[in-house]
């Protein structure tokens, strides 16, 4: 057992495990390049921290049939679970990758000559119902009791180890949630999603200048694991720069099994790069005129999405700021395979109010 311990934050969370017999085949960088991972059956105690292709209006509220229909069995199934991938972060002025700090790494991997790109992750999401209140009636009317529904999403990251054959996991924790009733939610038929503020004012509160904004993007293709694989984005905005604040958390996941509270996690010892270690794609891949999936809205180039910030496996970032209308598009695009992309994004007018929220397949 031991303290997964982040100095700037103070103690994250305390896990212990024992060895869950399962042995799986894995490319290892460190001490040992035979060192067997195993699938570690986790006991953590940590507190909670803290429908259509396309949404219109300057609500993007979700019409309550898309939510039943977004949680419902036959399209939870599509993005609830536990998923496990890689994460990395990336800048948000160059797109290049972000190495670990320093208080991450082993000081072996500096004699090794290892310089770990990223994390191994694990996302464990479900559907929880909350009960909450409703304001007062102006009439003097009482508050009731309402149920919202949330997405619940714990990501468990995997830190960097030496230890051999060793029977525990060190883990940082930490949950999020999402009310997909908000004004902010925007649900797609394949199970992606665009989550943040419809609404981008310049107000005192720091929270409100700088919102955070979550996105994903389900993989259509059929993969070579045969299951079913996403990208999640996680980035704060500042509203008043018009521009991404810090970095752009990327976790590129394949689903693994139904969902179990993260109580199973692959663990071992020493580091197992990711997409993070591959090059980011190619500008040119993404240029010229991409067909949209509805007819006639036209085409999809380059320009009307600037010049976007180039990640690995095909994913790029989408910041273009349109200084004729002033209206700003965020999201991010996903080339699959060549001449085929997905994108997701959201537009806001001059005002800061959401035009649109859409997920489109596009072709070349």
């Amino acid at each position: 057992m031991m303290w997964a311990r982040r100095p700037e934050e103070g103690v994250i969370g305390f896990v212990g495990g024992v060895e869950f017999k399962t042995r799986l085949d894995r490319k290892w960088h460190g001490v040992n390049s035979s060192v067997v991972p195993r699938r570690t059956l986790v006991r953590s105690w940590i507190g909670s921290s803290r429908r259509t292709g396309r949404v219109q209006g300057a609500g993007v509220g979700v019409a309550a049939s898309a939510v039943e229909d977004f949680t419902g069995k036959e399209k939870k199934d599509l993005w609830s679970g536990e998923w496990v991938g890689h994460e990395g972060r990336f800048s948000a002025t160059s797109g290049k990758v972000i190495p670990l700090p320093n208080y991450y790494v082993p000081e072996e991997f500096a004699q090794w000559g290892i310089e770990p790109r990223g994390f191994e992750s694990n996302n464990s999401v479900t559907l929880r119902a909350r009960p909450s209140l409703s304001s007062a009636g102006s009439d003097g009317s009482e508050a009731v009791e309402e149920i919202s529904t949330w997405i619940w999403r714990k990501h468990t990251r995997i830190l960097p180890s030496v230890s051999m054959f060793a029977d525990h996991v060190d883990v940082e924790e930490d949950v999020h949630e999402i009310n997909v009733g908000e004004p902010g939610f925007s649900a797609f038929e394949d199970g992606s999603y665009f989550y943040g503020p419809s609404v981008l004012r310049c107000r005192e509160s720091k929270l409100v200048l700088h919102p955070i904004f979550e996105l994903v993007i389900q993989n259509p293709v059929k993969t070579e694991s045969d299951q079913p694989e996403r990208v999640l984005a996680r980035f704060r905005f500042d509203v008043e720069g018009r521009r991404v604040d810090g970095d752009i958390q990327l976790i590129l996941e394949r689903f693994d099994m139904p969902f179990a509270n993260g109580q199973f996690i692959e663990g071992g010892s020493g580091y197992r790069g990711g997409f993070t270690e591959d090059s980011p794609v190619d500008p040119a891949d993404l240029s010229g005129y991409w067909k949209r999936s509805t007819p006639d809205a036209g085409v999809w180039t380059l320009t009307e999405t600037s010049i976007p910030l180039c990640f690995p496996r095909g994913m790029y970032f989408i910041q273009n700021q349109d200084n004729d209308t002033g209206e700003l598009l965020l999201g991010m695009g996903w080339v699959l395979e060549p001449g085929r992309q997905v994108v997701v994004v959201r537009r806001f007018d001059a005002d800061g109010n959401t035009i649109e929220s859409s997920r489109e397949e596009l072709r070349k």
